[in-house]
């Protein structure tokens, strides 16, 4: 655990921090922690918040989120935050800013539309 997040996760047993690639759906759903901490006959919430943009279209971001969702309970919740935006020279320069500074490790800034597909994959 990192120390940001032990200061800030309580260390009383119903939180914890996992250090796990989203693109590994399995191993975040499989852990101990998660198994202990969610009951996955139950709906709950899944929060895809501020990271999707960073996925590579080449890691199918859109997979990512329906391989989770396919293993939630039926009425489970998905909320999504993105970087959007309509201007193809915005969305370009952005995302060129953010592939050089990552040395290539980074998705784009997508269209409402896009993001929407990524719900609904």
């Amino acid at each position: 655990m990192s120390i940001h997040a032990k200061a800030l996760i309580p260390d009383d047993g119903s939180t914890t921090f996992l250090l796990e690639d989203v693109r590994h759906a399995e191993d975040i759903l499989n852990h101990p922690d998660t198994q202990r901490l969610i009951n996955f006959d139950e709906p709950v919430a899944a929060l895809y918040i501020s990271f999707l943009h960073q996925i590579p279209d080449r890691d199918d971001p859109g997979g990512l989120v329906r391989r989770m969702m396919d293993r939630l309970a039926p009425g489970s919740f998905l909320a999504i935050s993105h970087l959007v935006s309509p201007d193809p020279e915005l969305r370009a320069r952005l995302t060129d800013l953010m592939l050089n500074a990552t040395a290539g490790n980074w998705g784009r800034v997508r269209t409402r539309p896009d993001v929407d597909r990524l719900s609904t994959a």
